[in-house]
């Protein structure tokens, strides 16, 4: 085996590991602890999935699950995230749909959250100026998905108020967005978030792109280094998962939960708790 290193006249440098990449940040989250006055501010531009334009919102929904003291037991991905039948629902929705008080009180104990990931561009950001002019992963809840859908698919009525629609992802008729992410009772809060009235072309470290080559290839050299926003994509639970999910739920119904199984609620007080 050829090996031209000298190994007699090694030095410090030769003992030192090859640094990694740096890689971008896995999810940019615009948390309001990171801003001084609990207000985190930010303009972003969403940016449609090179890979694939249809996987451009990706949504993944969890069930967090809490023990007897209201704590995070731990957390399950839905199934509903692609559409698919979720037993955690179905047996949410039993309880909760119950006249049973107690039945009603465990549903509680079934926390659902839904997350959508996109691709944007950090145009402006205060707290974290060292992602301005690279592409993240944004997480945001169903209040900024809505505002998406707002602009792609305004409604009759506001289509009748002179309302035009507007593809936010276009990179030359898109929207920038403001993100304002505030604290209320105790959750990030995104109410103040919204997108600028005006259309413009997205400008990559504030040059304005255009319908040339040269646009185009500065904007694909950005994603290099972007994540993979594949990772945030929903995965079939393990069974380890799988058996945790069915053991919570038999304990919080009362009665044994396994495979499809959807049909039976209890409807007597446990002594045990999940």
């Amino acid at each position: 085996m050829t090996n031209n290193l000298d190994i007699f006249n090694l030095n410090i440098e030769d003992f030192k590991a090859p640094e990694k990449k740096k890689k971008a940040s896995d999810l940019y989250l615009t948390d309001p602890k990171l801003a001084k006055d609990s207000v985190y501010t930010a303009t972003i531009r969403f940016l449609f999935n090179i890979k694939d334009p249809k996987k451009s919102m990706i949504k993944h929904s969890q069930y967090w699950l809490e023990d007897k003291d209201h704590n995070i037991a731990f957390s399950a991905s839905c199934p509903s995230s692609i559409g698919e039948n979720s037993i955690i629902g179905a047996t949410y929705k039993k309880l909760a749909d119950s006249t049973n008080a107690w039945d009603k009180k465990q549903a509680e104990k079934l926390k659902r959250k839904d997350y959508f990931y996109s691709y944007v561009y950090v145009i402006k950001d205060s707290q974290r100026p060292d992602l301005e002019n690279t592409i993240q992963i944004f997480r945001y809840p169903k209040a900024i998905h809505k505002m998406i859908l707002n602009n792609l698919q305004p409604t009759k009525e506001e289509l009748e108020q002179g309302i035009e629609a507007c593809n936010v992802f276009d990179l030359l008729e898109g929207k920038n967005f403001l993100v304002k992410t505030t604290i209320k009772s105790g959750y990030w809060n995104y109410d103040e978030c919204k997108f600028l009235d005006k259309t413009m072309p997205l400008a990559i470290a504030g040059e304005k792109m255009t319908n040339s080559k040269e646009s185009t290839e500065k904007f694909l050299a950005l994603y290099n280094d972007a994540p993979a926003i594949e990772d945030h994509e929903y995965k079939p639970r393990t069974e380890e998962i799988q058996a945790k999910v069915f053991h919570y739920l038999s304990i919080l119904t009362g009665s044994e939960v396994k495979g499809k199984d959807l049909d039976t609620v209890s409807k007597k007080p446990q002594t045990s708790e999940p």
